[in-house]
């Protein structure tokens, strides 16, 4: 029997306290797992499937899906720190996913273009969440809407 059920809150981020095979157990848990103290910021935890859980935590860590621009040391470091997966150029972008996952498909990717440099959050296995020139290249253009 698979554990399908999980004590979870998903604020201030997604925080799985136990999980269960029924959700009679994860029911039967929940109260006093939410008569212990909490931050104001936090949610009570209360009873949610494997699966929601998991999309809870993939929309919290892709987030907005903005790209975070980073100095080329820091691109230079993370493609030399551990080996880089699917290492590659596309539309004029170099890019590679970090072998280090953050949490079940999604890790760090990091792009360099034109001399400029980003990373984000991405699924590993969703090439929609990845870097791509066209992205980079409306960021920029938006950076310097912003300046002018």
């Amino acid at each position: 029997m698979a554990f399908e059920y999980a004590l979870a809150r998903l604020k201030p981020r997604p925080s799985a306290w136990n999980l269960f095979h029924t959700r009679e157990e994860a029911e039967a848990s929940l109260p006093a797992l939410n008569a212990r103290p909490k931050e104001p910021d936090e949610d009570a935890y209360r009873v949610m499937t494997r699966q929601e859980f998991q999309t809870a935590q993939e929309a919290y860590w892709l987030g907005d899906g903005g790209l975070t621009e980073i100095t080329a040391e820091r691109y230079d470091e993370m493609l030399n720190v551990l080996p880089p997966v699917a290492w590659e150029r596309q539309e004029g972008v170099e890019r590679f996913l970090m072998s280090e996952f953050t949490i079940g498909n999604l890790t760090e990717q990091y792009a360099q273009a034109h001399g400029r440099f980003f990373c984000r959050i991405v699924n590993a296995h969703d090439r929609s969440t990845w870097i791509t020139g066209a992205e980079i290249a409306r960021h920029v253009q938006a950076e310097q809407t912003v300046g002018a």
